[in-house]
């Protein structure tokens, strides 16, 4: 339900540095219910999910001056990477690459604690 209380992702927060950071800080907290959302926070871990991203993509079109495609939001899952990567026309495949990388690393630190708990 929208009002259950979300726990953070163990990023520490930190605010939004840019004018493009904050809007899609502020799109990402109204479409996931969130008070805070930070530049490092991934919309995934936050309780993102396919419908969420496709409400984020429509706000995010009305409100960012810069194109933005639904698949730039799975590409760049972080405010920090798709700011960077609107504001500055990044390198998409090294963000992209930086991206699946933290992925990979969360999802091995998923499993570790799975196999933790069936030992324990």
């Amino acid at each position: 339900a929208p009002d259950q209380v979300r726990t953070r992702v163990q990023t520490e927060y930190k605010a939004p540095e840019s004018e493009l950071e904050q809007q899609i800080s502020d799109v990402w907290k109204e479409v996931l219910y969130l008070e805070t959302v930070g530049p490092n926070d991934n919309f995934f871990d936050l309780g993102g999910h396919s419908l969420l991203v496709v409400q984020a993509h429509r706000k995010l079109r009305e409100v960012c001056e810069q194109t933005i495609s639904l698949t730039d939001l799975y590409r760049f899952p972080t405010i920090a990477g798709l700011a960077d990567y609107l504001s500055t026309g990044g390198d998409a495949a090294v963000q992209a690459k930086q991206s699946q990388e933290r992925g990979a690393k969360r999802r091995a630190a998923l499993s570790s604690r799975r196999r933790k708990r069936g030992r324990g």
